[in-house]
């Protein structure tokens, strides 16, 4: 079959037009005039309805500056092939709190699901293996597997997109590049969690904490309590970070509060917790 003949038939079942057009020469409708031994330029138009977004549905979207107490340590399992948007999310919400999980394989998403036990999943689309709405497909038709909110992530930002993912087993649908703004609203609609925002009046008040004590540490293995002593009596800030990254693992919450300790130099109340003395 040629190819003018499948686009235009393609073309024609969304409502659109396709015509060619030789230099100099006015646009001529495909259906009533051809251009035969002559290379030609064909072009198309579409109506589409663009897919809705948390700006456009009238949400107000104010600068993010800290997540309440009780909202961290929730679990986000991130789906994509591409390592540097995996990153991105990382980046965006691990310093409040979130464990993040990560894989560039949608073939591997249901097995990360069962382990990991995510409470969200930022699917990408379009992965070479298996993609993003295939591997919905299947979380969804697992009756073993726990059933975390999905979000799918694409470059496409049509209605019918998000229709079709929303069909797969979605719960809601982001359009690539990802804003920042828009991922925490998602966040918050979907998990019932609570940002703290920055309006344009001024800075909100933050949600008072409870003053982290040693107690809190307990609950730190062995191993990870005296590296990080180690690390914090040496005064050494990238030794400290990295072991909050393995802090993170057993504890998120807590390896969030402890990075804000180190982030703001607090060291003589970080020697304090850890039972250190001599800190001038």
């Amino acid at each position: 079959m040629p190819v003018l003949q499948v686009n235009s038939r393609s073309i024609d079942q969304k409502n659109g037009e396709i015509w060619t057009a030789q230099a100099d020469s006015q646009p001529i409708h495909h259906k009533s005039d051809r251009l035969l031994g002559e290379g030609s330029a064909f072009s198309f138009a579409l109506t589409a309805q663009i897919c809705a977004t948390l700006e456009t549905q009238g949400r107000s979207l104010g600068t993010v500056v800290d997540i309440a107490a009780a909202d961290r340590g929730r679990r986000i399992l991130v789906v994509d092939d591409n390592a540097e948007a995996r990153m991105l999310i990382r980046d965006l919400l691990e310093p409040y709190g979130f464990a993040v999980m990560e894989t560039g394989d949608g073939a591997l998403a249901g097995k990360s699901v069962d382990s990991f036990q995510p409470d969200l999943i930022f699917m990408d689309w379009r992965m070479p293996e298996i993609d993003g709405l295939a591997a919905t497909r299947q979380i969804r038709a697992s009756k073993t597997l726990r059933q975390p909110k999905v979000v799918i992530l694409s470059a496409y930002a049509f209605e019918e997109n998000r229709r079709e993912a929303l069909a797969a087993g979605a719960n809601d649908f982001m359009r690539k590049p990802i804003r920042k703004e828009e991922l925490y609203a998602l966040l918050e609609k979907h998990l019932g969690i609570h940002f703290v925002r920055e309006s344009e009046a001024g800075r909100e008040e933050k949600p008072q904490e409870p003053e982290l004590t040693a107690t809190d540490l307990a609950g730190l293995s062995a191993e990870r309590r005296a590296l990080l002593t180690e690390a914090a009596r040496e005064l050494n800030p990238a030794k400290m970070m990295a072991e909050l990254g393995r802090i993170r693992n057993e504890n998120p919450e807590l390896a969030a509060r402890l990075h804000d300790l180190v982030k703001n130099m607090q060291y003589r109340r970080l020697w304090q917790l850890l039972g250190i003395a001599g800190l001038a």
